[in-house]
């Protein structure tokens, strides 16, 4: 690379004098040095030198840095004596203030060079290298000192003469290193979106890039140049400039002189696009829950949902499926218009447009059933009338979303599952063969449970009932324990609690049994390691497993305990 050679003038420069420690020298044409030996070192006089560094070109590579000084008289710098050329940083110093008494006596030094056995010539430069001068970093400029054993001083011309010192550098032109490319590296990015590139600017001189080339190619022969002008080290390809296939990019960088880095090293990644939108072939008619069915290419996982008008009534949400092609509809539609839409995602996760079909709901419509509600001992008995394939039962609790609770052919439904004290709304959905569908009227009932029912959620109405305890009313003992954890810190005396969603519940339960039968009936029970339905007249209803179970034998008959641990259970059925 080119080398240029710059020389920073002198901007302040005097010297001070031990033997005239009031005098300032700041207007002096020449600048005198040295310090006298006569069994040890004497005060003398000291050269300050301070030069303009703005000049300099940023960011280059330093190849030298000399002191040129003009000296008006010849010298041999003979041992023991020395010249030291130091650069200081903590004495900040005016040229036509400064006297030998303001000089410190120690001086932070940032560079140093010491010059002996050298014949200085008079009445012509003399330069002295400086290897430790970064002159990037001049501090507070330099201080000579020349001590020595003859009594001569070193006398040169001060800014103030034809003369002037300079600080001669020469340097090189420095273009930034070899770029390290980020990103796209070796991965799949969808052609149709923004592809953004990204890369480190390197440069062993440090500053910022200017500018760069981006190239990419399909087969490293021809390639397609971008060129910005910026310090983004980042660029946004828009969607469609690549073809699909493997695409091979490099950058290179510049630097504010416009001095261009190689090229990076070579790197790839695989262009992609999403698939086409798949094709809804049909909607099976004369059904209220009708069967879509699409065509589609390169499908991994698909998304189908349901519109009436604007509003979204139905969204499977993301089903994997490689040879799905139709999905019936889960939820019961009533007549009217409606808009199916579905979409698909191929093996790169890059999802298809919407393909979309409006399809009519015309359903002949079973006979409005009607039913009645009547409390029994453990729950609510439903008898239904007009019922045609099957019917639905819904319910409702505290005036919540009604959900599917059952299902029958016969008529009558016998929901187990109810709490002592509620008020539930119910409703009946008769449907026909072909899945239309007609619904009752709403009915409500307040339901009533006179003991505590254990029952086995494979069969609510297998009910094992408890009525008492042996001379006392059976004991029952809530507990509920919220989740979270304890995090200690330090400097902090006590543990943090971090709560989370979680709660542990449950319910230990002493009964009394009065024959060995009834035990081995409830221990038939306890053995299946099923969720259990526990409700009482409290109004208490737990879903849960059963643990910790003992039995105590007492002259009428067995004391048995045991422990309902709360667990999450859905009561709603899906048809």
């Amino acid at each position: 690379m080119a080398q240029h050679t710059i020389d920073l003038p002198c901007i302040a420069d005097t010297y001070v004098d031990g033997n005239n420690a009031d005098t300032n020298y700041g207007t002096t044409q020449i600048l005198k040095t040295y310090r006298y030996y006569y069994g040890s070192w004497a005060e003398g006089q000291y050269t300050l030198l301070k030069f303009d560094n703005s000049v300099l070109p940023k960011h280059k590579k330093i190849i030298s840095t000399k002191l040129r000084l003009y000296m008006t008289n010849s010298v041999y710098v003979e041992e023991p004596g020395f010249l030291d050329i130091d650069g200081v940083r903590n004495f900040s110093w005016d040229e036509y203030t400064l006297t030998f008494q303001g000089f410190p006596s120690v001086l932070a030094i940032i560079s140093s060079t010491r010059i002996k056995n050298r014949s200085i010539s008079a009445n012509v430069y003399n330069e002295f290298t400086l290897p430790d001068v970064n002159p990037y970093n001049l501090g507070e400029g330099f201080v000579l000192e020349y001590w020595t054993t003859s009594g001569s001083e070193i006398r040169c011309h001060s800014r103030e003469n034809i003369n002037p010192p300079t600080l001669r550098v020469v340097y090189e032109d420095v273009p930034p290193d070899k770029p390290t490319p980020r990103n796209p590296v070796g991965d799949y990015k969808d052609v149709f979106a923004i592809i953004r590139f990204e890369w480190d600017y390197n440069s062993s001189v440090g500053g910022e890039q200017k500018k760069f080339d981006l190239r990419w190619s399909t087969d490293q022969e021809t390639w397609t140049t971008i060129s910005q002008t910026t310090s983004n080290t980042y660029y946004d390809a828009p969607g469609g400039t690549f073809p699909t296939g493997n695409i091979y990019w490099q950058v290179r960088t510049y630097n504010e002189y416009d001095e261009a880095s190689e090229w990076s090293d070579i790197q790839s990644f695989y262009a992609v696009g999403a698939p086409n939108a798949p094709t809804i072939s049909s909607v099976s008619a004369g059904t209220a829950r009708p069967t879509i069915s699409w065509v589609a290419f390169d499908q991994q996982v698909y998304r189908l949902q349901i519109l009436s008008g604007e509003t979204l009534v139905y969204d499977s949400g993301d089903v994997p499926g490689i040879n799905i092609r139709s999905q019936k509809i889960p939820i019961w539609l009533a007549d009217g218009e409606y808009t199916a839409r579905i979409r698909i995602k191929n093996e790169y996760d890059l999802w298809s447009d919407w393909g979309s079909a409006g399809f009519t709901i015309t359903t002949t419509k079973p006979d409005k059933p009607s039913f009645s509600l009547q409390r029994s001992a453990y729950g609510v008995e439903i008898h239904i009338q007009d019922v045609d394939a099957y019917a639905l039962i819904y319910r409702s609790e505290n005036d919540a979303d009604f959900i599917c609770i059952g299902k029958t052919t016969v008529g009558y439904f016998y929901d187990c599952s109810v709490g002592h004290g509620t008020e539930y709304r119910y409703f009946v959905r008769s449907v026909s063969e072909n899945e239309t569908y007609a619904d009752s009227d709403v009915k409500l009932i307040q339901a009533e449970i006179r003991h505590s029912l254990i029952a086995p959620i494979s069969d609510l109405t297998d009910i094992f009932e408890f009525r008492r305890s042996l001379n006392a009313p059976p004991k029952r003992n809530y507990t509920r324990a919220l989740g979270g954890s304890t995090v200690e810190y330090e400097g902090r005396k006590y543990p943090v609690f971090i709560p989370d969603e979680h709660v542990s519940a449950g319910l230990a339960l002493t009964f009394f049994l009065n024959s060995w039968r009834a035990v081995e009936k409830f221990m038939g029970l306890y053995d299946r390691k099923e969720t259990v339905l526990y409700r009482d007249s409290k109004g208490r209803k737990i879903y849960g497993v059963l643990s910790g179970l003992s039995v105590e034998e007492e002259r009428e008959g067995y004391t048995i305990s045991f422990l309902i641990s709360q667990v999450d259970y859905s009561e709603e059925v899906e048809v």
